[in-house]
């Protein structure tokens, strides 16, 4: 038995957004049948504070038995990341790969026809700490190593623990984002079979640093995420965390710090690419003829800003003008909802304050109508920006909301499935006239071009 990620997470879900646009097919992120949407929605009704203890569970009850750690195999990860390409007609000019930036790697990728190849695999095991301590963590991520490691000699594999923008996750489940410091083998197949000569390659090589704690040769413990808390916070401590800790009725105080290890600026776990990575994508693409291009920014919002103006410029080369905005949070992003209705893509990283200060930094180049599908999350970390935050950005603008409703937010269950439907509802049908996908010659000039408007 093969171990393989949750289809919900980062690389598994924007391989099947981009892959659909491919194939010019509707997208849906979570898929449930309709029984069951039936169901939840029917519990929405009557007991909404019940549904996220049920997505807490079965969650949880997915998550893989540390156990079988030693069954993990990056290549089986790496093919299963391939698969949603199959059937699609070829060959492709371009290639994208590299860090799995949501919604802004699944944009530029749908603007250049061209499929996407994420770096890293997140694996959810069973585990977490139920009293927010990091000494439980440490033990599961000890045990987790001796079992990662024999099997991995060519990757990096990163414990993730965020109990504040995760807590509702972290005292079940132990993350661990495994990283290939070598092309995977699956990978270097697809490439060859099914890329043209001479093709592109385009690496998304996010210089997202954070401190981190080395934890063996190839190991690694990040404490905390990205958002509006810097990561000296996480392992400090302070005020405001301790007061969200006593609000939540946690006993833990003081942040999270390894004992007797000292942390160093490393690439970040969810956004930032391994650098070793970056070198074995550029030796291949020298071996094979293909074009390298490393596309490195330090924020993860400088390739949702990248990503809009590839759209723009697909939209322009098709001769078409841009009819409105989407602004996505995270996992809401869809290149065949939002493209085919030709609305210019804003991705946000999070529903936390410095995500809206990003869109506020954004907010005068963007068409109306503007449609905001906000974060569905079950913690309430203290960075997080409340609705009227997100209202206020947009006042003066014509806009709607298509993500979690104003009277469930941010803990609105339905609106992980139902947004699609609330943005058609909102945005009307789908165009069934289908785009040209964007000249390859064209993509330098807006890189650089993104990078001037980033700094």
């Amino acid at each position: 038995m093969s171990i393989q990620e949750s289809p919900e997470s980062a690389s598994p879900t924007i391989t099947r957004a981009v892959a659909s646009w491919l194939a010019q097919q509707p997208y849906q992120p979570i898929e449930l049948p309709r029984w069951q949407q039936a169901a939840l929605g029917a519990l929405d009704q009557v007991a909404p504070q019940l549904l996220p203890g049920l997505v807490r569970r079965v969650t949880a009850d997915s998550a893989i038995d540390p156990k079988l750690a030693g069954r993990v195999r990056l290549d089986q990860l790496a093919a299963a990341r391939l698969a949603p390409y199959r059937g699609l007609t070829g060959p492709f000019q371009a290639a994208v790969v590299g860090s799995a930036l949501g919604g802004a790697a699944a944009y530029l990728s749908a603007a250049l026809g061209a499929p996407f190849l994420p770096e890293p695999f997140i694996l959810a095991f069973k585990g977490g700490s139920p009293q927010d301590r990091i000494e439980p963590v440490l033990a599961q991520a000890s045990a987790l190593d001796s079992r990662l490691r024999p099997n991995h000699p060519n990757a990096k594999w990163i414990h993730h623990f965020d109990p504040v923008h995760d807590g509702w996750l972290t005292p079940h489940v132990h993350h661990v984002r495994l990283k290939p410091k070598t092309i995977p083998a699956a990978y270097q197949d697809f490439l060859r079979r099914r890329l043209r000569p001479g093709a592109t390659l385009v690496h998304l090589d996010c210089q997202a640093r954070w401190l981190a704690f080395p934890l063996g040769p190839d190991s690694r413990l990040q404490v905390g995420g990205w958002g509006d808390i810097p990561p000296h916070e996480f392992i400090e401590g302070s005020s405001r965390l301790d007061r969200w800790l006593a609000e939540r009725r946690s006993e833990h105080r003081g942040g999270w710090r390894p004992p007797a290890v000292e942390p160093v600026w490393v690439p970040e776990s969810e956004w930032g690419a391994e650098p070793a990575f970056g070198q074995a994508l550029a030796a291949f693409a020298a071996e094979q003829g293909f074009t390298y291009l490393q596309v490195a920014y330090p924020h993860p919002h400088y390739y949702s800003l990248l990503a809009m103006r590839l759209v723009e410029a697909l939209y322009a080369h098709n001769q078409e003008q841009p009819a409105g905005t989407f602004v996505g949070m995270f996992n809401l992003y869809s290149p065949s909802a939002v493209l085919a209705r030709r609305l210019l893509p804003l991705w946000l990283v999070f529903n936390t304050t410095d995500s809206l200060a990003f869109l506020r930094s954004a907010i005068a180049r963007l068409p109306d109508p503007i449609f905001l599908a906000a974060l569905v999350t079950y913690s309430r970390p203290p960075d997080q920006a409340p609705w009227q935050a997100w209202a206020s950005a947009l006042e003066g603008r014509q806009w709607f909301s298509v993500g979690a409703r104003r009277h469930r937010y941010p803990e609105d269950t339905i609106a992980l499935w139902s947004w699609l439907r609330w943005l058609e509802a909102a945005a009307g049908p789908l165009s069934p006239v289908p785009l040209e996908h964007l000249p390859m010659p064209m993509l330098l000039p807006l890189v650089e071009r993104a990078g001037l408007d980033a700094g």
